[in-house]
């Protein structure tokens, strides 16, 4: 079913889901439609909408309103995510991001607590907040949600502490795309730093099972804070080495010949205990997923 302006009644409640136009919101969308629930996706223009354009699924597009309680008049609705995220990578301003971030992030919490809905979710970011404006704007919507959830101990706030995912139709700034692209052509060496920090990263059909997991089984009130990942970590240098296995790359790859940014942390690796606790592992290996990615590329090698 194409997007609609109305959607078919459900069983089950409302989910307002703001980002909907992003890689991750569009897929909650898509998830949570097809498991029946009512979805509301929230994007700032219908002329503008992103990951969700051609997507099908029986959810209602709305746009943000300038009094966002607006967005959660009906009496259904069960629960509310902000997947909402600039990160500075299209020359945002330091402004922008914040306004993006944090000041959208406090305001749709508020608006959230004061709907019926009882579950508010957060998408973070698992960086330290001092790597850059991005977590660190982060961090203080995380500190909006601590905030609101004072004031209704009632409902369930969650905060989800997100390392770094990937899968098909991701941006092409993010690592894995942008290493597939750039392996999967010839030119000069691939101009890389040394490759020995080590990252968590989560395929996006693991990302979005986690997700469902604590949405389905995770029942206390008030604010809970997870760890989304595959609670392995890899060094970048094996990650780059495992894309251009995976596609039979030729080009050169110059480790070191790029000075890594200050501050860059050593290691990154979800704490996925509770998670397991919840009956969820990952299922997805890097090796399983690159598969799955490269499945529609050309079969020609690439040079």
């Amino acid at each position: 079913m194409p997007l609609s302006n109305s959607i078919t009644p459900a069983a089950r409640g409302r989910i307002v889901v703001a980002g909907a136009s992003g890689y991750l919101g569009s897929r909650l969308v898509k998830r949570f439609s097809a498991n029946g629930y009512e979805v509301v996706a929230l994007v700032r223009s219908r002329n503008s909408l992103g990951h969700l354009k051609g997507m099908t699924g029986d959810f209602l597009v709305e746009e943000i309103r300038s009094e966002m309680s607006d967005n959660f008049s009906s009496q259904n609705c069960e629960a509310a995510f902000n997947c909402v995220a600039s990160y500075g990578r299209r020359s945002e301003s330091i402004g922008e991001i914040i306004s993006a971030n944090t000041i959208f992030a406090a305001n749709f919490f508020r608006a959230a607590a004061g709907s019926t809905a009882r579950r508010i979710y957060q998408i973070g970011s698992a960086l330290p907040p001092e790597i850059n404006a991005y977590s660190l704007t982060k961090s203080h919507a995380f500190d909006w949600l601590r905030l609101t959830a004072t004031s209704a101990p009632e409902k369930q706030f969650i905060h989800l502490k997100v390392q770094q995912f990937y899968g098909p139709g991701e941006e092409e700034d993010k690592l894995i795309t942008y290493l597939l692209n750039q392996l999967g052509t010839g030119g000069p060496p691939l101009k890389l730093t040394d490759g020995t920090q080590r990252r968590d990263v989560i395929y996006i059909e693991d990302l979005l099972s986690a997700i469902e997991t604590i949405f389905e089984k995770y029942g206390k009130f008030g604010l809970t804070e997870f760890e989304l990942g595959s609670g392995q970590s890899i060094a970048v240098r094996d990650i780059v080495l495992e894309v251009a296995k995976a596609i039979q790359s030729n080009r050169k790859l110059d480790f070191g010949s790029i000075t890594r940014r200050a501050g860059e942390p050593e290691n990154l690796c979800a704490n996925i205990t509770a998670l397991r606790d919840l009956g969820w592992a990952p299922k997805w290996s890097l090796t399983e997923a690159l598969v799955e990615m490269t499945a529609s590329l050309s079969p020609e090698k690439p040079a």
